[in-house]
């Protein structure tokens, strides 16, 4: 990492560092995180940061890294003491996804800390006392109100790790904060839900022929999954309005054909025109989630691969980098290693004191040469040493044939099926695949090579008509105009996870964006995160990690003219 250098007057005895954090056209990035002189802080509303360094910290010039959220974690700037600065960050790639001068807002919803604020006694699916609160946050949804300056949220709640209910909030425009409202707005006690009201997403549906208004939907559940509408377009904050669809509100859906039956969420999508499904024009579909989809399992090797050292001392590993961090010391480099469900390996070098974790994707150099690309300094004993966690795969040499990859194996939530009807609540019957199942990438779910534990996500549509994919996981894939066949953009995915100890350390999920009030304006994406640890004491591990907040970026989209 490129460091910031603070420059004070060697008469002084301290002094205060400071500037602004900018993307390369000025925008100014809040909430990005600058470290100097053993202090960390955060950059306001206007991107400005100010530490105070003293001679403490050793003489001048001082080394301070800068990270923010959607940006690569580099800057270089020289900074006399009394700041005026300006460090410029550059947005990491997101080769052919059309979004641009992303800023990332800060967290709508947040029990990283304790409950959600505001959050009040209720009763949980099970209908029994639940006096803590929410300390669980998942499925993100958001809707604006025809009128106004508000935004109406929803997400999966609950006082335990785990489904619970669908909770509401609002949010004004110009803030992040948003404010829970009392008690639950969708919860096995409205007579259309027929099971746990988690996983809810709100669905407005384009005013088209033959429904001019737009209608507000809320698809709700999992194994029995059921449609509620609200008509009160200005507030649907009232759980009493949120009634069946139609009819009972059962959705049916017909597996007849489809690859599998065994499935998790379902997400539905209403289109101004309709798409092809088995020779029919459909605009209603659900994009299903299934479970136990993919090839044969892989047979084992005729003779087991030897388990890798955990510890390989003069060594160096290269490629499959996620991150670089500035550690004190080997331990410190596995401990970081060992709380990120990403990483796989580790190199820690004593030059710089830096931490290189990896993924997957990491190599073995010969045994000829184990310290290649960490050269000594002075020819002296290697300064690297590595580490591979237990289970990780056996390394390929980086300058050999690769080691077959083995068979595709069935795994959970790969890929996504399409089902299609001429009606709201069904029967939706099954039209194909919407998102391959492969790759299978097994051995990192949810990573970029993998299409399996693949979450909830959404959709958007660009100028050219093409429509965008974003899964759980933040895989990117893009259709052609007119179809719903999605192929990956490469490995690329819409975020990625912030350093250790952040809200959102180990992934953003389960994404949904919102359009802007008017033309032109910058659109909004809501996401779940995990995280590796809480000062939530009422927090509990769900799957990965800690579900305890939702944030929020704004961007620039390339949305068709209307």
């Amino acid at each position: 990492m490129r460091a910031i250098v603070c420059l004070l007057p060697a008469f002084a005895r301290c002094a205060t560092c400071g500037g602004t954090v900018r993307a390369p056209s000025g925008m100014a990035l809040p909430l990005a995180n600058v470290s100097a002189c053993g202090t960390s802080v955060l950059t306001d509303g206007g991107g400005a940061f100010s530490i105070e360094c003293d001679q403490s910290h050793g003489a001048p010039p001082w080394d301070a890294a800068v990270w923010a959220r959607q940006y690569e974690p580099r800057a270089s700037a020289s900074v006399a003491a009394g700041g005026g600065a300006v460090v410029t960050l550059q947005p990491r790639p997101m080769p052919g996804f059309p979004a641009t001068e992303w800023r990332f807002e800060g967290w709508a919803v947040d029990a990283s800390r304790g409950a959600v604020p505001g959050s009040v006694p209720g009763s949980n699916s099970s209908n029994s006392s639940n006096p803590r609160g929410i300390n669980f946050l998942a499925h993100p949804s958001a809707y604006r109100p025809p009128a106004g300056d508000r935004v109406f949220l929803t997400s999966t709640a609950n006082s335990d790790a785990g489904p619970g209910w669908t909770q509401g909030y609002w949010q004004t425009d110009g803030e992040v904060a948003a404010r829970c409202v009392a008690g639950q707005l969708v919860n096995i006690s409205n007579p259309a839900v027929r099971s746990t009201a988690f996983t809810g997403r709100m669905v407005l549906t384009p005013p088209t022929a033959p429904a001019p208004v737009p209608r507000l939907l809320l698809l709700v559940g999992m194994d029995t999954v059921s449609l509620l509408e609200n008509k009160n377009l200005q507030d649907p904050s009232r759980p009493e309005e949120w009634v069946a669809a139609e009819g009972d509100g059962a959705l049916t859906v017909d597996f007849a054909g489809a690859p599998t039956a065994k499935h998790e969420d379902y997400r539905l999508h209403v289109f101004a025109a309709g798409f092809d499904c088995n020779g029919t024009s459909l605009r209603n579909w659900l994009f299903v989630i299934p479970d136990a989809l993919g090839g044969a399992p892989a047979s084992p090797p005729a003779s087991p691969a030897p388990a890798p050292p955990v510890l390989m001392n003069h060594t160096n590993l290269r490629s499959g980098n996620l991150r670089r961090e500035s550690v004190p010391s080997q331990a410190a480099c596995a401990a970081a290693c060992d709380g990120d469900s990403a990483c796989r390996a580790w190199v820690f070098t004593t030059v710089h004191n830096e931490c290189f974790l990896k993924n997957g994707g990491f190599c073995a150099n010969n045994a000829s040469d184990p310290c290649g690309g960490c050269a000594p300094s002075g020819g002296g004993a290697c300064p690297c040493s590595a580490g591979i966690k237990p289970g990780a795969p056996a390394p390929q040499q980086c300058f050999g044939p690769p080691t077959p990859a083995p068979a595709p194996k069935p795994g959970r939530a790969c890929g996504r099926m399409g089902f299609a009807s001429a009606s709201l609540t069904g029967p939706y019957r099954y039209c194909g695949l919407v998102e391959m199942p492969d790759p299978q990438g097994l051995d990192d779910p949810g990573g970029p090579a993998s299409n399996c534990d693949s979450w909830p996500g959404d959709l958007l549509q660009a100028g050219d008509g093409s429509l965008y994919f974003v899964n759980g996981w933040g895989n990117l894939y893009k259709a052609p105009p007119g179809t719903l066949r999605f192929a990956r953009l490469g490995n690329a995915t819409i975020a990625r996870p912030a350093p250790s100890g952040s809200r959102d350390d180990l992934h953003q999920i389960e994404f949904t964006f919102l359009p802007p009030r008017e033309a032109g304006g910058r659109w909004l994406l809501y996401h779940a995160s995990y995280a590796s640890t809480t000062a939530n004491a009422g927090s509990k591990k769900a799957d990965y990690g800690y579900k305890q907040a939702i944030g929020m970026y704004s961007f620039v989209w390339d949305a068709p003219s209307s």
